[in-house]
């Protein structure tokens, strides 16, 4: 496990990573157990203290519980030798693997089976079946809004575009929404279509909008600030690089 992004990119602090402690936990069988990070000391910079993961050894678990787009990572623990691996997961991506230990990752939302056949050296085979095993769930969404690609990223903030000319913004929300609510102020909006927005903006000026998204675990809204889109008039400093990329550029000394 590699330490912050920092201490990857920074080669002056690659020698912080992670320390990998083993803990039984198995005397805590199904019980709620919470678990906290205490730092005593000094220069608490250097320390990583905000990532872990649980791994559940041995395959006892009836059942595991996750979010859409979330991923599961399976670990094989059968016996033999020059095993071959064959697993099966149903409404899963990949829904097959021949992988030891594959990780699989759920779009949809409910409830599916797995299975592993695997077969030794000597051809024989054996198959476990954990039926409803996965439980994939709904989470809330979160809203974000792609905007118009034929759009110019201005220095100052949002976006600059012509007048009368067909733009489109689209959804970039986590969390898989299935309904969207668009408000463009000052487009005209004729082609609203879900996930998309296609408008264009009849008079010069600065405008605002906002998205709603839902699905049936909530909903959530993102709302630009009164700027974000500057439409047509004199021009103004521009560049082609979205907010991603303008973060990279540094001064140069």
């Amino acid at each position: 496990m590699q330490g912050t992004k920092y201490a990857d990119t920074d080669t002056a602090y690659q020698f912080y990573h992670w320390r990998h402690i083993n803990y039984d936990l198995s005397a805590l069988a199904g019980r709620t157990v919470r678990i906290r990070l205490h730092y005593w000391g000094k220069n608490g910079d250097s320390m990583l203290l905000d990532d872990f993961e649980i791994i559940q050894k041995g395959g006892d678990v009836s059942e595991t519980n996750i979010n859409q787009g979330e991923s599961v990572h399976y670990i094989n623990y059968s016996t033999g030798t020059g095993l071959a691996y064959s697993w099966s997961f149903p409404g899963g991506q990949p829904e097959t693997s021949q992988a030891e230990n594959p990780i699989v990752t759920y779009r949809h939302e409910g409830v599916y089976d797995v299975s592993l056949t695997v077969t030794d050296a000597n051809g024989l085979t054996s198959t476990a079946t954990r039926p409803s095993y996965v439980n994939v769930h709904v989470a809330e969404p979160v809203a974000d809004v792609n905007l118009p690609a034929s759009g110019y990223y201005r220095v100052g903030g949002g976006i600059s575009i012509p007048n009368n000319k067909w733009v489109t913004f689209s959804d970039a929300s986590t969390n898989f929404p299935t309904q969207w609510d668009w408000t463009l102020n000052g487009a005209n909006e004729t082609q609203l279509s879900g996930e998309k927005a296609t408008v264009y903006y009849p008079n010069q000026g600065y405008f605002s909008f906002n998205m709603t998204v839902a699905n049936k675990a909530g909903s959530d809204t993102y709302e630009s600030d009164s700027r974000a889109v500057k439409v047509g008039g004199a021009a103004s400093y521009v560049w082609n690089l979205d907010e991603n990329q303008g973060k990279d550029i540094k001064q140069v000394s």
